[in-house]
């Protein structure tokens, strides 16, 4: 392939990847603020340099779609435009300083158990920056808007993306429970084996990389985890638990303790325990501000780990 830098200038990037994430040509004109004509135009360009086709267009209602040309150039285009977008947010924290913007990606348990004293303890002694929260139960999602520079810091769960300009620090360990009803054939027990989990009906989580692991790790022994329903929301897998839909492997951080429908049965010995940590770009300039945040949440997630039970 011909080099695609002599193409009038770095606009196509964006123009490129508009079209190949909206997969319409109007739709990415919209998003930009251009003539579809200007796109069009530009992306034309692009193929005339690089002497071959980024799309295919089809006749009608139907969305373009990348050729193997254009997926093997989007592939190279993205990282540069991630980090385009980060020079622009580092320029911008170094001209504030002290006030502005931090901005903090966060899951469900995190954000239930650790955010709410660690916000309040860093709004005591930073009061001028203005924290922004995102919160996912994708920690992909999260991974990858601190790369794009679209967020300062994300709670997350390793493994961190290989190849990715990600750092992590470390902030505690969790232990697995299996959740059951009070009627529940296990609910006497104190603690269960693996091979027993694998015979009864199981409610999981449908989109998270801790709970990827876990099944992992089961399936690792040998063991098929039978999964008859799946949700997202930690008291919802609670609730199905207690009705006696399925039994749920949960972290002891995402468990509702006050609840009085539920038995905990310790995994401890059987499941390793899931690890929580910060994760930021480590090219981007840090900022006063997001280093106190990340002392801070080590200081307060080793007094929390403290008081985790298992």
């Amino acid at each position: 392939m011909a080099r695609v830098s002599t193409v009038s200038s770095a606009t196509w990037i964006y123009r490129f990847d508009a079209v190949a994430r909206n997969r319409s040509f109007s739709a990415a004109a919209e998003e930009l603020g251009y003539s579809q004509s200007a796109v069009s135009q530009q992306i034309a360009d692009l193929e005339r340099i690089a002497r071959t086709r980024v799309f295919d267009r089809f006749p009608g209602p139907r969305p373009v779609e990348l050729t193997e040309a254009g997926r093997v150039l989007l592939g190279h285009a993205r990282p540069v435009l991630a980090r385009m977008e980060a020079v622009g947010v580092d320029l911008a924290a170094l001209a504030d300083g002290a006030i502005g913007d931090l901005r903090v990606g966060t899951f469900q348990s995190a954000a239930t158990n650790l955010l709410p004293h660690l916000l309040a303890a860093f709004r005591e002694a930073w009061p001028r920056i203005e924290v922004t929260l995102f919160e996912s139960g994708s920690h992909d999602e999260l991974d990858g808007q601190v790369e794009r520079g679209a967020l300062d810091l994300a709670f997350t769960h390793p493994p961190i993306p290989e190849g990715a300009p990600l750092e992590f620090t470390d902030l505690l360990s969790d232990p697995y429970f299996l959740v059951v009803g009070r009627s529940h054939p296990l609910a006497g027990s104190s603690s269960t084996s693996l091979r027993t989990v694998g015979e009864i009906d199981l409610v999981g989580y449908r989109v998270c990389r801790a709970h990827a692991a876990v099944e992992r790790f089961i399936r690792s022994r040998g063991i098929e985890p039978r999964f008859v329903f799946r949700a997202e929301d930690n008291q919802l897998l609670q609730g199905l638990a207690a009705m006696g839909v399925g039994a749920a492997i949960m972290p002891a951080l995402a468990i509702d303790r006050s609840r009085d429908d539920i038995v905990l049965i310790d995994l401890a010995d059987e499941i390793p325990r899931r690890r929580i940590g910060l994760v930021r770009h480590r090219d981007r300039y840090q900022t006063p501000a997001a280093a106190a945040f990340v002392r801070l949440a080590r200081e307060m997630a080793a007094d929390l780990a403290g008081r985790i039970p298992g």
